[in-house]
């Protein structure tokens, strides 16, 4: 059954402690990322799911207007969206490590 699920960044993802703006997220496989925003101060992604689908592992990273962007030349990404927290004081980019 195909249904919409929300993914916070920091409130369902495990950060990676080596690169802590990496996040892993468990998600149905071939979810389709359709949105990304803030709500309650977290980064939320939006994905079309197969809810009987298995769970798959993605890894998200995240950065600030302004942030350097460490390792760039050892990994591939996907830009996936852009939100504003904090009422727009800050702006952070999500790209999915493919």
């Amino acid at each position: 059954m195909k249904t919409i699920w929300k993914f916070g960044i920091h409130k369902d993802g495990k950060t990676d402690t080596i690169f802590p703006n990496r996040v892993e997220i468990g998600m149905p496989k071939d979810a389709e990322i359709i949105s990304v925003m803030e709500q309650d101060n977290d980064i939320c992604l939006h994905a079309i799911v197969d809810s009987e689908a298995p769970k798959d592992r993605r890894f998200f990273e995240v950065f600030g207007t302004g942030h350097e962007i460490k390792g760039i030349e050892f990994t591939e990404r996907k830009y996936i969206g852009s939100a504003k927290v904090e009422d727009g004081k800050f702006i952070f980019h999500i790209f999915e490590i493919i």
